[in-house]
């Protein structure tokens, strides 16, 4: 739980999802195969309910499904996937609330040597948000706390039942293409088992697993028998390629056709005055906040998560990349994309808009006992855009 003093500053990055070919023609390679970079140096897993970095969830987008699906375009509108319709929410008698999905016929899975290619059934979905709600098996277990789930096959019905009552901006993204929505089959998982899925993931997606080579790609195949009808690419290859120069120079060769782009915007000027290269900056694709882990043994005294918050300065974050790549957020969604997210003035009105002050900061640590200061452990991530942030961070805090 987390009250307005735990939440420290908030920035949101517009991300630079992409540079890509503009020419059509470009885009088809190998019998039009996709070629995307993404910039990292291997996977992390492919096993839906663990898949956390980008290029994981890169992967993840194109091999599985959910129930339901963010319609393409929004962040908050959501459309059947799997599930022939929106489920309406059944309040019930003890306060708890049940949401009832029926199944549409005839969705296949990918096919797995030595298991038979049957429809997707309900107890699939049952067996995967099982799975997806148990912390043994699921990095996203804590999404479903308290949740039940029933699945009847006649009907082909699947049934959440949920402690309180959820509104819908609450409920749908907990079932749809995301994170512990995601649907695996349960006969393909357990074929190739819970350390082969980490290299070989099994879906019903657009897109099946062909090939996994470490620190160089994994290679994707249309998935013919798809229940949104077959992809018109032949395939995807999701190439790992760190050096940025090494990126940019794959697509200017034409070596790969996408890439994940640099949080610059002499970047995004450069490419963009390269002939047949259109960098793209879209949406507020990775909000940047800070949680404080109030169990810790100093984090523990609210004074300490203050002066920490009161140390951070989110223009020093937002200028990392600069205008329009990273515009400043004030709360963890996007005041323009999601309900529930803050404008400037409603932070400030709430008491959550916190601004730089550095003497404060250190008056709060002294009066908590640490005058002279402490150490912690920041882990960051291999990837620039968070890499840059800690880096700064690191340097707010030791001031």
């Amino acid at each position: 739980m987390m009250n307005r003093r735990q939440l420290g500053q908030m920035l949101g990055l517009g991300t630079l999802g992409a540079a890509v070919a503009k020419s059509p023609a470009a885009m088809a390679q190998d019998g039009n195969v996709l070629r995307l970079a993404t910039p990292v140096s291997d996977l992390q897993s492919l096993d839906a309910h663990y898949c956390i970095g980008t290029q994981d969830r890169t992967v993840a987008a194109m091999v599985y499904n959910g129930l339901l699906q963010a319609k393409p375009g929004t962040q908050d509108e959501f459309v059947p996937d799997l599930a022939e319709d929106l489920p309406e929410a059944v309040e019930n008698d003890d306060g708890t609330q049940t949401w009832t999905f029926v199944l549409k016929e005839g969705i296949i899975p990918h096919p797995v040597d030595g298991v038979e290619q049957n429809p997707l059934t309900v107890n699939d979905i049952l067996f995967s948000f099982e799975k997806a709600a148990n912390g043994d098996t699921s990095a996203f277990a804590s999404d479903y706390t308290g949740w039940s789930f029933a699945a009847d096959e006649e009907s082909r019905t699947f049934m959440i039942t949920v402690p309180k009552a959820m509104s819908v901006v609450m409920f749908y993204p907990k079932v749809a293409n995301y994170a512990g929505g995601f649907i695996i089959p349960q006969a393909q998982y357990e074929a190739v088992g819970p350390d082969g899925i980490i290299t070989h993931p099994v879906g019903t997606g657009p897109f099946k697993f062909a090939n996994y080579t470490p620190q160089v790609s994994v290679e994707l195949a249309a998935h013919e028998e798809y229940h949104g009808g077959s992809p018109h690419l032949a395939g995807v290859e999701v190439v790992y390629l760190q050096d940025h120069t090494s990126r940019d120079f794959a697509l200017e060769t034409g070596d790969v056709q996408v890439i994940h782009g640099q949080w610059e915007m002499s970047w995004v000027d450069r490419m963009n005055e390269t002939d047949g290269i259109q960098a793209d900056i879209f949406g507020v694709g990775d909000p940047l906040f800070i949680c404080f882990d109030t169990e810790h043994e100093i984090l523990q005294d609210i004074r300490v998560r203050e002066a920490l918050t009161l140390a951070i300065s989110r223009r020093a974050h937002v200028n990392i990349a600069g205008a329009p790549i990273t515009p400043p957020m004030y709360g963890i969604a996007a005041a323009e994309h999601l309900p529930g997210g803050l404008s400037q003035e409603e932070a400030e009105e709430a008491g959550v808009y916190y601004t730089q002050d550095v003497d404060a900061a250190i008056a709060l640590l002294e009066e908590a006992g640490y005058g002279d200061g402490f150490e912690i452990d920041i882990v960051s991530s291999e990837m620039e855009l968070y890499r840059s942030n800690y880096e700064v961070l690191m340097e707010e805090f030791r001031q």
